[in-house]
């Protein structure tokens, strides 16, 4: 990585991490209030772990403890909330760190461009807010980001004790945010695929222990029933896929990415046209609204504030579903990791805080792929991704200054 490149990159990366600084110290939150509100409603949480009472925490918070317990730390040392985020912030920015030697390990030649877009995770309206009110997907997150650079050193070294650690950081994600367990499936896969079948077996048993206090929990503590799932199939199919699309639109801004689902889509037959048009006809006429307003994706919202109605997210999900069916069909990778993302989010509503920015750092960082890699190389194709972000971004402050999405004429 020359000087004189990081040179170029250095006032990009500045401006991301000052105005991250800003949006703390004037306590940002782009979710209209909700990080504030969960942060002190869950930090009671973090009061009894301080105080060695562990009987309670399940009163306040339906996520597994470990967030909790790190952020325990600093608030038993120094009795004092606000550095207690500042411990956080501290924390919480070690993922555009990690994300870059992630990306390193994939794109070896390419150090500045991963550099950049590494730190671009800084303009996402829910990274901001998980790292000012210190939220426990942020926590989860960045547990993943660590045990996928340990899974890739892995693939490139084969030294086993990178699959310790691979599932070690995974186990911690898990113990932050149950639905982060769906990504031992993606390992697993791996690992079963490559290995032979006595070293594979050592390490589901190595997955078993770390699982031990996972059973605890979900058997013996009030923490199993948390989790509400959907039974609405078509509405978490439709949300989500619309959600899913929306990040996709970051990666194919650039011309080789948006020509890559082209050529395929040209390829297209009728048989399968007419086949996705049938599921997703019957997705719209079983679709039900959640009864609450909250969650729903960009969309969604955009739909009602526009039009007052949904039939342009309806339209818009019709071109997500067959997009999502494109990646399927070029990289059943890439698909899968877009399906277990998915899996993270299937609860009673769904919300694009649970996709942001999970998604778009497993798709950075799990494999080389036509999204990714048409990013890394071109320099403007960064860009393209950073002027995508910064107005999503600039939206967010507009939202949250005029609560467009809480004041919805939605049901």
């Amino acid at each position: 990585m020359s000087y004189l490149n990081l040179k170029k990159v250095f006032p990009v990366i500045s401006i991301c991490i000052l105005l991250l600084f800003l949006g703390f110290f004037l306590n940002e939150d782009l979710s209209t209030g909700g990080a504030r509100m969960d942060f002190f409603d869950t930090f009671e949480a973090v009061k009894d772990y301080a105080n060695f009472q562990f009987n309670s925490y399940s009163l306040h918070t339906r996520h597994f403890p470990l967030h909790y317990l790190i952020l325990s730390i600093p608030y038993a040392i120094f009795e004092n909330i606000q550095f207690t985020r500042y411990f956080y912030f501290i924390f919480g920015m070690q993922i555009p760190i990690f994300l870059y030697l992630n990306l390193n390990l994939l794109y070896p030649s390419n150090k500045v461009n991963n550099l950049l877009i590494s730190f671009s995770i800084l303009l996402f309206p829910y990274f901001r807010v998980s790292i000012i009110w210190a939220n426990a997907h942020l926590t989860a997150l960045l547990f993943l980001i660590i045990s996928n650079y340990f899974f890739l050193k892995y693939k490139k070294n084969k030294i086993k004790e990178n699959i310790f650690f691979n599932l070690l950081f995974l186990s911690f994600a898990t113990y932050s945010i149950q639905s982060y367990a769906v990504f031992f499936i993606y390992y697993l896969n791996f690992y079963f695929k490559s290995l032979d079948k006595l070293k594979f077996f050592f390490i589901l048993v190595i997955c078993f222990i770390f699982s031990l206090p996972g059973f605890y929990l979900v058997l013996f503590t009030p923490l199993g029933g948390k989790l509400a799932f959907s039974g609405n199939l078509s509405y978490t199919i439709l949300i989500n896929s619309s959600i899913v699309f929306f990040f996709i639109i970051f990666f194919i801004s650039n011309k080789k990415g948006f020509n890559t689902l082209k050529n395929q889509l040209q390829q297209f037959s009728y048989v399968e046209l007419a086949v996705i048009s049938i599921l997703y006809i019957i997705f719209i006429l079983t679709f039900q609204e959640p009864s609450t307003a909250v969650g729903g994706g960009f969309f969604y919202k955009i739909s009602y504030f526009i039009f007052g109605n949904k039939y342009i997210f309806f339209l818009i999900t019709y071109f997500a579903i067959i997009t999502i069916y494109l990646i399927f069909k070029i990289d059943k990778d890439l698909f899968f990791i877009i399906f277990l993302n998915n899996l993270t989010s299937i609860a009673y509503y769904a919300s694009q805080r649970y996709f942001e920015p999970l998604l778009v750092v497993t798709l950075l960082i799990f494999s080389i792929n036509f999204l990714n890699k048409n990013l890394v190389y071109k320099t403007k194709n960064i860009f393209n991704f950073y002027i995508i972000a910064l107005m999503y971004l600039i939206m967010a402050f507009i939202n949250n200054s005029y609560r467009y999405s809480v004041n919805l004429p939605i049901n």
